[in-house]
């Protein structure tokens, strides 16, 4: 069961084939079914959270990876025994599963290839594609991107091909959109824009980049394929590539680490992406798989949830929530997060759902007096944190938690599985030592007249309370001694300023 904690950084598969892709099926699995079978034991294996199920043209694969799910508790093997077991169905029931169609435009490369564009959707508008999308798109030809269009189309090729099937992957082979037709669907169909990401490959063999040199196939483009490769760019919202050069320039730090880097060459950067590229875009990557082996051997670290509306917030804030790196992002050590905490009330005075946190940054919102001091002392008294503090607290915000009721208690538990209650042995240590509790009001008594008379700042006091250890301290003491540093540059410089103005 999913819980809805926020946001949180998951492995995403934005583009992988699947047995029966429309081109380049390499797939040796004899049977939809065996290769599902591996194909989802890969994806738990992998933990991948978030996948887009690619083709060419089409979304019937994405249909077939969903019906196999959706009775994934039914499936068996030979001898009758369950394919997964129930770890891997909760885990496989969660991931969030998404059509990606895969589509190749004019113009041609400058080694030439077709640049492919992939339109990734939301599931829920997938009842619409058939109308907004196959039977709007169309090729040089005008014809259109649907099934009957590209068989026909096949079949226009080649007369002497009879079957169906080989009319349609002839039509498949060489179907080729230009931009306009693109370009006006996003322009005149609103819900098509508002369920649909369109990821361009920045590769030099397939990708906008890759039009660079190749100038002598557009003569409209006077000469120069810049005005088209800008358009290709502008109507994209991310961009496959894991190449470093792409994730710099594309959130506009083209030149972060090099010697001089400032501010100021910062907003000149983020300022040439939106003038040529429309807005500032997350770098993403895929495992492009066609055979087994390379399933899921590609990821991207996202930090949404696992919907489109999620996705769709990486294009708003593509460095925060988008890295392509091996380990997790923001790596935290489990037994130093709390993953969720209960109230235990035998009468139910109390809420006994557990409240699930998030591993980063968690808000409790709330009125006045609905609870929310009281969830902190409690999470506070159950870990032992700071007796001082604890005892120290306002007065009107003291609680003797063992009198609100009889056998009332508390519990919190662990990411790595630990669990401490309120009412325990006087000697159990804590599981979560490490907690810092602040609680209301403490800053504002310290700030009190007379409480700091050895001269300390009201700053400082705060510093002390949240930074303990020595490598904290020492590393803030840097950064300190840089912004004074700073301070004092920009002092001269204004003195400066001043004195030859004089």
């Amino acid at each position: 069961m999913k819980h809805n904690i926020g946001s949180e950084w998951n492995k995403w598969n934005f583009h992988i084939h699947t047995k029966g892709t429309n081109k380049n099926d390499q797939f040796s699995s004899s049977t939809m079914e065996d290769f599902f079978h591996i194909f989802y034991k890969k994806a738990y294996e992998n933990q991948i959270s978030a996948i887009g199920i690619t083709d060419y043209f089409s979304i019937d694969r994405y249909k077939d990876a969903i019906e196999y799910r959706e009775n994934i508790e039914l499936k068996v093997d030979t001898e009758g025994n369950p394919r997964f077991n129930p770890n891997e169905i909760e885990f496989i029931k969660n991931i969030f599963i998404f059509p990606n169609v895969e589509l190749r435009m004019l113009p041609s490369t400058d080694r030439g290839r077709l640049i492919n564009i992939h339109c990734i959707f939301n599931p829920g508008y997938v009842a619409d594609l058939e109308n907004d999308f196959f039977s709007h798109i169309e090729n040089q030809d005008k014809i259109k991107m649907n099934r009957y269009g590209i068989s026909s189309y096949g079949k226009s090729l080649d007369s002497t091909i009879t079957d169906e099937k080989k009319q349609y992957d002839k039509g498949i082979e060489n179907f080729v959109i230009d931009l306009k037709s693109l370009k006006e669907l996003i322009s005149t169909n609103k819900k098509f824009r508002d369920n649909t990401l369109l990821v361009v490959s920045n590769s030099n063999n397939d990708g906008a980049s890759g039009t660079q040199k190749h100038y002598d196939l557009f003569e409209n483009e006077n000469g120069s394929l810049d005005g088209l490769r800008k358009s290709i760019y502008f109507i994209s919202d991310a961009i496959f590539s894991a190449n470093p050069k792409d994730l710099k320039y594309f959130i506009g730090k083209k030149s972060e680490g090099s010697d001089g880097y400032n501010d100021e060459i910062l907003k000149t950067e983020i300022d040439e992406v939106l003038q040529n590229r429309g807005s500032l875009k997350p770098c993403i990557i895929g495992c492009d798989a066609h055979k087994e082996d390379d399933l899921f051997s590609k990821f991207t670290w996202v930090k949404a949830d696992l919907n489109f509306e999620g996705l769709r917030q990486i294009c708003f804030e593509p460095e925060q929530r988008v890295k392509i790196q091996d380990e997790k992002p923001d790596f935290k050590e489990e037994k130093l997060l709390i993953e969720k905490v209960k109230f235990i009330s035998p009468n139910n005075v109390f809420s006994t759902v557990p409240i699930y946190l998030n591993p980063n940054l968690n808000v409790i919102i709330g009125g006045k007096s609905s609870g929310k001091s009281i969830l902190l002392f409690s999470i506070a008294k159950t870990l032992s944190a700071d007796e001082t503090v604890l005892k120290n607290e306002d007065s009107s915000y003291k609680y003797d938690l063992n009198e609100i009721e009889d056998g009332f208690d508390f519990e919190i538990t662990t990411k790595g599985g630990f669990s401490q209650k309120l009412n325990r042995n006087s000697d159990e240590n804590s599981i979560l030592p490490e907690i810092k509790y602040i609680p209301q009001n403490y800053l504002v008594k310290l700030a009190e007249p007379g409480l700091h008379k050895k001269g300390k700042s009201l700053n400082k006091i705060v510093r002390d309370l949240i930074i303990e250890d020595d490598e904290s301290k020492e590393s803030y003491q840097s950064f300190l001694n840089k912004v004074t540093q700073n301070d004092k540059l920009r002092n001269n410089q204004i003195d400066l300023y001043f004195e030859t103005q004089t």
